[in-house]
């Protein structure tokens, strides 16, 4: 709330220099800003609730606050604490950081933050959040102002201001349907998602005048005909030999690359699948016009350059995350495991009334999840349907078609054609495929756009294909409404008075839907009455245009503003100082286990906000499948195998029950929660001199799953013979201090007196590296994989160590290089373009 003030300074002095631009040159600048502002405004109004009443989005805080607060705080401390957040010690018995493409401290905007205020609180994230919608909603409104249609002057009467001003309209009411669809708003709580989806109209931006960049007006049909508007051609000369389509290319790339910094590689894949469907109708319609092998080959270029420079902006993020998916569960999915969160058919009523089953989590009913339906308004949907009916160019069927598409994708199970999508590497390794809606409500928003500039453009008596349009909406909205005046609203009422002393539960679900049909029908009343207005001639199309906009952001925000919304403060599952103050006077290192039933009580990743260490966390698609395998195949906590975890305290409710042969309570001063230690925990790091060789993973599996076996004697590692050394007995006592732990450095002292192996309980990854130093000689060893999922190091001789073990991931090296390497090449290109100008000037 206090940035509000600063925001608004920024706006004020932006606006003032764009007014000194104008009036130097001629321009009016001065209005996009304003609409910027008012798209600001808009996004102030939907979630005043959170800055001005005290509540929070969402309800229980979602990933928000379970997920990406104590992950991004644990990548702001590191960079304060000068390194790169690479890996995680404190959860799942360490991860890769890096790896977890959700990790998200490369993209700027967090970067900012993290730099400026570390300790930031949940209300940053949800400012996040916030800024992210307004960041959409302002690329829709750039991206239908770059639309090229026309009106003929001669039929407009407005002459060029006019026809401004109609387009600032129709971009604003866009961008206010796009920033609160649903599948955006939806999402409010998974910050990374919304922050890489409000990417989308930006590339499309660039993408769409890459490859419209050599076109220039004509007319196609006759006078009179519908289809009577200037459409787009080609310059068939310039199809390859501009280059200008390529920068606009590259410069798609440089966004989506950002974007996808962010975290979420499966918005990044959308965005590049509504690249490849516009390109693909825009092929089809190009085609028609030009040589198909011109064509073909600008709409390649487009994308593989766009592809290309991402992926390289990207590359430290990207190339250790796809190093790290053949180690996750995901890996051996198969279709039936993609499909989860599909868009189910009955959930379609949603397109129209988004509350029908229960918009939030707390009133959601129904046998299939709660899924985006892709809501995007009343008056929205019947703008998308006059532009189609009014502007048949190669523009709107293009839109249209992607929308269709994205629509068919996510039905996932319930569509045949989203199963041919999983074929292609990437995205058989996702699930939720109801979040295509996002494609689907860009095409339709931006359709809503070309609607609305249709109708608050002048329509000459000559222009009968828009007038034609805009009567058959205007009819067709009137018998609509009539049917559900005389058919939907008494069913409503005649429900609600029947089932009035029904079950309690299913009188609820009745008035949850009647509520939604009757908002249904009240905005689609009012869509009636502006169309009918227009048509008619009641107002002034200045006036229609935006009294459209304001009814645009009412229905959005009538059915989406206040959902999911609660008082209570959802960070209060990490506050347990007490809890955590007893943890921090142990000796170090220390781990915990609070995979209890505990959820409600204490956040699954309160360690890594408090830098404790945790058998586990938060449920996170990122876990490795050799430690989630042997947790799950590790028994009960009774077992060995799990002492081996080095969990010394367990966390539990008051009446958790536990093998009290081996827990005690320690500490009780919560008022929920006690801590309990495990007084069979093996240490973090041991000396092992009985280890079992083996060839496999499978191998190993079953040798741990013996019942003789015992950690604290033996470790299982697999590694060919050559690497092993020939363990021996202890022959006295053996020692191992720690000297210094750090997220991405360990150093240890070890003494002892036989050959043997140092075993650690740390997840295993590939990417440590580690070093022995004995008697002033210094060896780089291997980090053998012991006891399926975790650390072994070989000690080849008796006598004293020091252990040095430092992560060092070769595909983040490989990732800066590609950025390098892209560095390199935008300054190549940068020469060849300014010396191919030299040339070209007279």
């Amino acid at each position: 709330m206090a940035l509000i003030p600063v925001v608004v300074l920024l706006w004020l002095l932006v606006y003032l220099l764009a007014r000194w631009q104008d009036n130097r040159r001629g321009s009016q600048w001065r209005l996009d800003v304003a609409a910027a502002g008012v798209l600001a405004l808009a996004c102030v109004g939907f979630t005043w609730r959170l800055w001005f009443d005290g509540a929070y989005m969402p309800a229980d805080g979602g990933d928000l606050v379970s997920f990406l607060l104590p992950t991004y705080r644990f990548a702001a401390q590191s960079l304060h604490a000068g390194q790169f957040p690479l890996w995680n010690p404190h959860l799942y018995g360490g991860a890769s950081h890096v790896a977890d493409s959700q990790a998200g401290f490369l993209y700027p905007p967090n970067l900012a933050l993290f730099l400026v205020r570390p300790d930031f609180g949940v209300r940053a994230l949800e400012g996040l959040s916030t800024l992210h919608l307004w960041w959409a909603g302002l690329g829709m409104y750039v991206f239908v102002r770059s639309l090229r249609w026309n009106t003929r002057s001669d039929a407009t009467g407005w002459g060029e201001n006019g026809a401004e001003h109609a387009g600032r309209l129709a971009a604003l009411g866009a961008g206010i349907a796009f920033a609160f669809s649903d599948s955006l708003w939806i999402h409010f709580g998974n910050l990374n998602y919304v922050a890489v989806a409000s990417w989308l109209p930006w590339v499309m931006v660039c993408f769409m005048n890459g490859l419209e960049g050599a076109r220039k007006e004509r007319k196609r049909g006759k006078e009179g005909d519908a289809g009577e508007h200037s459409d787009l051609t080609t310059d068939h000369r310039l199809l390859i030999t501009d280059y200008r389509f390529l920068i606009w290319a590259a410069l798609g790339g440089l966004l989506l690359g950002i974007g996808t910094l962010a975290g979420h590689v499966q918005a990044s894949l959308f965005i590049g699948m509504a690249a490849v469907l516009y390109g693909l109708f825009w092929l089809y319609f190009e085609a028609q016009v030009t040589t198909a092998g011109r064509a073909l080959l600008r709409l390649l270029l487009s994308l593989v350059v766009l592809a290309g420079v991402a992926i390289l902006v990207a590359a430290p993020l990207l190339i250790p995350s796809l190093q790290l998916a053949p180690y996750l569960d995901r890996a051996a999915w198969r279709y039936q495991e993609t499909v989860g969160y599909s868009l189910a058919p009955p959930q379609l009523v949603g397109l129209v009334a988004p509350g029908f089953f229960g918009r939030g989590p707390q009133l959601h009913w129904g046998l299939w999840p709660r899924v985006e339906a892709g809501y995007i308004g009343i008056l929205p949907l019947a703008l998308a349907t006059l532009a189609i009916l009014a502007r048949r160019n190669r523009t709107t069927w293009t839109l249209l078609g992607m929308s269709g598409v994205a629509f068919l994708l996510s039905l996932g199970i319930y569509s045949v054609p989203h199963g041919w999508l999983t074929l292609i590497p990437g995205f058989d390794l996702l699930r939720a495929p109801a979040r295509l809606t996002l494609v689907m409500d860009f095409g339709l928003a931006a359709l809503a756009g070309i609607g609305l500039h249709v109708l608050v453009s002048q329509i000459g008596a000559g222009d009968g294909g828009t007038w034609k349009a805009l009567t058959r909406l205007s009819d067709g909205l009137g018998w609509i409404s009539k049917a559900v005046l005389l058919v939907a609203v008494p069913l409503t009422f005649i429900a609600l008075v029947v089932m009035q002393n029904q079950d309690p539960t299913l009188y609820l679900r009745v008035s949850v839907a009647a509520i939604a049909v009757l908002l249904f029908v009240g905005f689609l009343l009012a869509s009636w009455a502006l169309i009918g207005a227009r048509r008619a001639g009641w107002a002034r199309p200045v006036t229609i245009g935006v009294l459209a906009v304001l009814l645009i952001y009412l229905d959005l925000a009538s059915t989406g503003a206040y959902n999911d919304l609660s008082y209570d403060d959802p960070t209060l599952g990490f506050q347990h100082e007490g809890i955590t103050s007893f943890l921090a006077q142990q000796e170090q290192p220390v781990r915990i286990d609070a995979r209890t039933d505990i959820d409600s009580l204490w956040q699954p990743d309160t360690a890594l906000l408090y830098g404790i260490d945790d058998v586990w966390g938060v449920a996170n698609p990122s876990l490795l499948a050799a430690y989630n395998r042997y947790w799950e195949g590790m028994g009960s906590r009774s077992t060995p195998l799990y002492d081996f975890l080095s969990a010394t305290y367990l966390i539990g409710k008051k009446d958790v029950e536990l093998d009290w042969s081996k827990f005690e309570l320690v500490f009780d001063g919560d008022p929920d929660l006690n801590v309990y230690r495990n007084e069979f925990a093996l240490p973090r790091a041991q000396i092992i001199h009985d280890a079992l060789l083996v060839h496999s993973h499978d191998e190993a599996w079953d040798a741990i799953q013996q019942p003789d076996f015992d950690p604290a004697q033996q470790v299982v590692v697999e590694a060919n013979d050559g690497q092993l050394p020939t363990a021996a007995p202890a022959t006295g006592p053996e020692n191992i201090q720690w000297l210094e732990q750090s997220a991405n450095r360990l150093t240890l002292e070890v003494e002892t007196t036989a050959p043997g192996y140092l075993v650690l309980s740390n997840a295993w990854y590939p990417g440590w590296v580690a070093e022995t130093e004995i008697n002033g000689h210094t060896e780089s060893r291997p980090i053998l994989r012991a006891n399926t999922a975790f650390w072994s190091i070989p000690l080849q001789e008796a006598g004293s160590y020091q252990i040095r073990l430092n992560y060092q991931p070769p595909a983040w090296r490989y990732g800066w290089l590609l950025v390098a390497l892209l560095l390199v090449l935008a300054i190549v290109a940068a020469i060849a373009v300014l010396l191919r100008r030299r040339r070209e000037q007279p």
